[in-house]
C-alpha cells in the first residue's frame, strides 16, 4: 500500500501523491478539517477508521529553517522523545525531514542538516485514514510522521507512542512538558521543554 509520499520534491497542487481510497470519503466532513484545538487524550483504535491524520496529528510541532545546521540538529535529537526533526522553509512549506541516522555519519557539524533528510516515506496527506497510516508504521517500524497539505506545507506530525498504543496528542506533549518543568525545578536543572 503507497501511503506515505514518494516524492521528494516540493509537492504541486492537487498531487498529493495519495491514492483515493485512503482518502476520507465521509461527506460530513471534509478530509483537510482542522482538528480540534484540545481534543484529549488520544481515544484508541476503535476510532482510527473513521479519523484521518489530521485529526491525530501534533499541531505545533518544533520547525527548523533550511539554515539549521547538524550540529543543531544532532543537539535536538539529545531528547529522547524526539524522533524527527522538521526543516521548514519561511513560508511553511517542509523541505525535509531529517532523523538520527541522517546527521549520525555526518563529518561536517556546520553543514547544514536539510540536504541529508528526505520527504519520501516520511510525510502523509492530511486525509490519509490514521488505521492505513498505523498499519505501514507497524511495517516500517517508523514511528513519526509529518503531515502535509496538498501544495507541501506543513501542518502537523504524527507521533505514534513508544507503547504502540496510540497516537500522542497536544494535550500529551502540554502534560510532559509540565512534568519535565516541574522535575528540573526539583532539582534546580533547566528542562528541555517539549520536543515532539
Amino acid at each position: 500500500m503507497a501511503l506515505f509520499i514518494m516524492n521528494a520534491n516540493r509537492l504541486k497542487p492537487g498531487s498529493h501523491g495519495m491514492t483515493a481510497s485512503l482518502r476520507r470519503s465521509s461527506p460530513s466532513c471534509s478530509p483537510y478539517c482542522e482538528p480540534e484545538a484540545d481534543s484529549g487524550p488520544y481515544p484508541g483504535p476503535v476510532d482510527e477508521f473513521a479519523r484521518t491524520a489530521a485529526e491525530a496529528m501534533l499541531t505545533a510541532p518544533t520547525r527548523h529553517p533550511p539554515s539549521a545546521t547538524v550540529r543543531e540538529i544532532r543537539d535536538f535529537f539529545r531528547d529522547d522523545h524526539v524522533h524527527a526533526a522538521l526543516i521548514v522553509s519561511p513560508d511553511g512549506y517542509l523541505e525535509a525531514v531529517v532523523e538520527r541516522d541522517d546527521v549520525d555519519g555526518c563529518e561536517v557539524p556546520g553543514a547544514a542538516a536539510a540536504p541529508l533528510g528526505r520527504l519520501a516515506g516520511r510525510t502523509v496527506a492530511a486525509g490519509a485514514s490514521l488505521a492505513d497510516v498505523r498499519r505501514v508504521m507497524a511495517v516500517t517500524g517508523r514511528r513519526r510522521a509529518a503531515v502535509t497539505s496538498d501544495d507541501g506545507r506543513l501542518l502537523g506530525l504524527l507521533c505514534l507512542k513508544a507503547s504502540r498504543a496510540g497516537f500522542c496528542s497536544d494535550q500529551d506533549v502540554r502534560a510532559r512538558a509540565r512534568g519535565e518543568r516541574g522535575t528540573a525545578a526539583a532539582k534546580g536543572t533547566p528542562s528541555a521543554g517539549p520536543a515532539d
